[in-house]
């Protein structure tokens, strides 16, 4: 596909379904379903045939049913391609459920065999996860397969501290969070798309340097610059800043070098 989305999403528990799920537990708490997040941060990446062309993120705030709803309406309109990291099991259920919740149509997800819901049809979702796990034949975590080659993987935050900072009013790192794994996820995307021979070696270093280009311009980003946007409007200048800070984080600790020394 021409057009598509590295997206990752950052939630804490919605009370009302956590509740009623953790009651109707028999055993020790594990991690809970996707039916029982709500959204407080989705981030992405736009890719025009492969190149970076735009970071952005929504459901800020108080705002997560117009962020569903731009970023369904994306999807749809560009009948784009959705990269995640373990999106199958968690990210794009939370969506359809959260969808759900405020009758959100949700129609390009639902679609047919062939479509995003398929598990093998990686031309609609390609969940780098499961591809790299032999769907589901062995666990590989994130932190891990940025850490393979050359990229930081988890440093100071991790998903579990999400709620912590929720309540306390800290959405600037979470979004800085949320960025950092989206574009580590596209940059994880990129190795494997080179391995399975779908780009070249050359067009693999050349995404590589493009993007750290304009992650390092991007990570030099004023308060006032309107060249961020959230999938098509312009981003708050918290969430500019945020995104920014994300940008910095990474390459800061990225061994670029490493990653096209192939």
């Amino acid at each position: 596909m021409t057009i598509s989305y590295v997206v990752d999403l950052e939630a804490i528990t919605f009370k009302p379904t956590y509740e009623a799920w953790a009651k109707d537990q028999t055993e020790p708490l594990g991690f809970p379903p996707p039916f029982t997040w709500e959204v407080v941060c989705l981030g992405y990446a736009k890719l025009n045939h492969f190149f970076l062309e735009k970071l952005g993120a929504s459901c800020v705030k108080e705002s997560e049913k117009e962020g569903l709803q731009l970023f369904t309406n994306a999807v749809s309109n560009n009948s784009a391609q959705i990269v995640s990291w373990n999106g199958r099991g968690y990210d794009l259920p939370v969506i359809s459920y959260r969808c759900m919740h405020y009758g959100i149509p949700m129609t390009w997800y639902h679609a047919d065999r062939s479509g995003y819901k398929y598990r093998y049809a990686g031309d609609k979702h390609f969940d780098v996860k499961d591809y790299l796990s032999e769907y589901g034949q062995h666990k590989i975590s994130m932190d891990h397969a940025a850490k393979l080659i050359g990229l930081p993987g988890k440093m100071d935050t991790k998903g579990s501290d999400v709620a912590k900072m929720y309540a306390e009013g800290n959405i600037k790192d979470i979004t800085a969070y949320c960025i950092t794994d989206v574009l580590q996820t596209l940059l994880v995307f990129w190795r494997v798309e080179f391995i399975r021979g779908v780009i070249s070696k050359e067009d693999y270093i050349k995404l590589v340097r493009d993007a750290h280009q304009k992650l390092t311009a991007e990570g030099q980003l004023d308060l006032k610059d309107e060249k961020h946007t959230v999938l098509g409007n312009n981003i708050e200048d918290l969430t500019t800043l945020a995104i920014s800070k994300g940008c910095r984080k990474l390459t800061n600790n990225w061994d670029l070098e490493k990653m096209v020394s192939i």
